[in-house]
């Protein structure tokens, strides 16, 4: 735990990236030719969608080896919005699966060009095709059924609908209830203020060192637990006396020097 709050501290500070993982389903085996869900930015600063880690469910009518096409589209404000138009939406990756039965299986498809703005609600689509379209017996993508909204305090995803074809027309059934079964990877773009070390000073808690784009009381108490637990990321500098060599210079070593250092970030502001 610690070292994980130690790179995320590092990441803040250096005003840098920070990758991330939503965990929307445990790899069911209930099966569909693919799912719509709407994905939104909590956080104060962009961030990337990079891959998704997906599950493959072998049917019994598949044959022993099959091949077939994973595609992702996505679409500016909700997949609601845009059902059946097809031309409002974009792909965004795509991944050619070979698997064989019976058990399922992990695949990893890396997704291009999906950047969500704070506060923005991004429509995705995610469906499997073969070479006479999308599949109708064989391999097929998980689903979550019934899920309710998953969010780690970033990244939200709220439940879609099953999805038969690229028309990106939801099926009737489980409309609103479906949810995409997998790891959603994400990068949380790094805050341009140096003190902005988290969302809020409750460790566990979602948010707990990510940085938000917010200066508050918050991060100064993140400091101090990070400081008083004598965590790596604490080392800021080498000397706080400012102009002199090493100032703002980790050395491997935490000092009352760091914790003067962090006050003089946090007393300047963004």
């Amino acid at each position: 735990m610690l070292k994980t709050l130690a790179a995320s501290a590092m990441l803040a500070i250096a005003g840098s990236a920070s990758a991330q993982t939503l965990i929307c389903g445990t790899f069911a085996n209930a099966g569909t030719r693919g799912t719509m869900i709407d994905l939104r930015n909590d956080t104060a600063t962009p961030l990337t969608i990079d891959s998704l880690d997906f599950f493959v469910w072998y049917g019994t009518s598949a044959p022993p080896s099959y091949t077939f096409d994973v595609q992702a589209y996505a679409v500016l404000g909700g997949w609601s919005a845009n059902q059946g138009m097809v031309g409002n939406w974009t792909p965004v990756g795509n991944k050619t699966v070979v698997t064989s039965g019976p058990t399922g299986s992990v695949d990893n498809l890396e997704i291009t060009g999906l950047t969500i703005n704070p506060g923005e609600t991004w429509g995705f689509a995610f469906i499997s095709l073969n070479a006479g379209g999308p599949s109708q017996s064989g391999a097929w993508l998980s689903v979550v059924p019934t899920s309710p909204t998953v969010s780690d305090g970033n990244l939200t995803a709220e439940p879609g609908a099953v999805v038969n074809d690229l028309n990106l027309t939801p099926n009737s059934f489980g409309v609103g209830s479906r949810m995409y079964d997998g790891s959603i990877n994400y990068t949380l773009q790094g805050s341009s203020c140096a003190p902005d070390l988290t969302t809020g000073a409750v460790a566990g808690a979602p948010g707990f060192g990510v940085p938000n784009g917010v200066l508050n009381n918050d991060d100064f108490f993140y400091y101090l637990f990070i400081f008083s637990n004598n965590d790596p990321a604490a080392d800021l500098t080498t000397g706080a006396i400012m102009g002199q060599p090493g100032y703002g210079v980790p050395n491997g070593v935490i000092t009352n020097d760091d914790f003067f250092y962090y006050l003089a970030l946090f007393a300047a502001g963004c």
